[in-house]
């Protein structure tokens, strides 16, 4: 089985994000290509590649839904790329949130071309590998108190920033304890919230400002971009 740099590149993105649309791939792909400075690639390489995985049992495609098919890795792509990861096959619970998989995902290569074009150099923690860390802190310290897990996290210098990504309302009293724990955190520097739609945004940016509003104004100050509410519009 020959896997080559580029494979080994793809498919830990693959398993990082767990699960990837097959056509957010094709982007991840191209941008591949330009950061590592590769050859332009015919219209049948996606195809011809995930052929390729799969003739070798490091991937497996399945929900041919209407945003197209998604990959994720096998046991044995799971060793392939070294990831610390046990294989998992989605469930039904996933199929329910592909649409939240797909958002982070494209969420997530976004932030990545947006700071290689600003020639910036990021780290990208998966919410799978902070899950994974949630398992290793639960089983040395089985006491300690849990926190809200973010949908990924991107470290840039000296800056921690949790990405959290909305595609529905949240119910007031779960999005008003969040966002308080994210307000007064050290663990994050920043945390950015991606919208779907405007209407999302805005909810989301009225419970900051009302948390902002009830504190003196030193306080409003220091916290003011602590927490930002995006909306999708800004992913191209």
């Amino acid at each position: 089985m020959k896997v080559t740099e580029r494979d080994l590149r793809l498919l830990n993105w693959i398993g990082e994000q767990f699960i990837v649309n097959v056509r957010e791939l094709a982007d991840v792909i191209q941008f591949d290509r330009q950061k590592y400075g590769l050859a332009p690639i015919g219209k049948h390489f996606l195809r011809d590649t995930i052929h390729r995985w799969k003739h070798e049992g490091l991937v497996r495609t399945a929900y041919q839904l209407r945003r197209g098919s998604h990959v994720f890795l096998t046991a044995q792509g799971i060793r392939a790329t070294n990831l610390p990861f046990s294989p998992r096959t989605p469930g039904f619970s996933d199929v329910a949130h592909l649409t939240h998989h797909d958002g982070v995902n494209k969420v997530r290569l976004h932030l990545e071309r947006e700071t290689y074009q600003n020639r910036q150099v990021i780290q990208w923690i998966s919410e799978r590998a902070l899950m994974q860390h949630e398992k290793l802190v639960a089983q040395t310290h089985p006491h300690a108190p849990k926190t809200h897990r973010p949908d990924g996290v991107m470290i840039m210098g000296e800056n921690i920033i949790a990405i959290e990504v909305e595609k529905a309302y949240k119910r007031p009293s779960k999005l008003k304890t969040i966002l308080q724990g994210y307000l007064y955190t050290t663990q994050y520097t920043q945390t950015r919230y991606y919208c779907e739609t405007p209407a999302i945004q805005q909810s989301i940016q009225r419970t900051i400002n009302t948390l902002l509003d009830d504190l003196p104004a030193p306080q409003q100050t220091q916290l003011r971009d602590k927490v930002v509410a995006l909306t999708f519009e800004h992913v191209p």
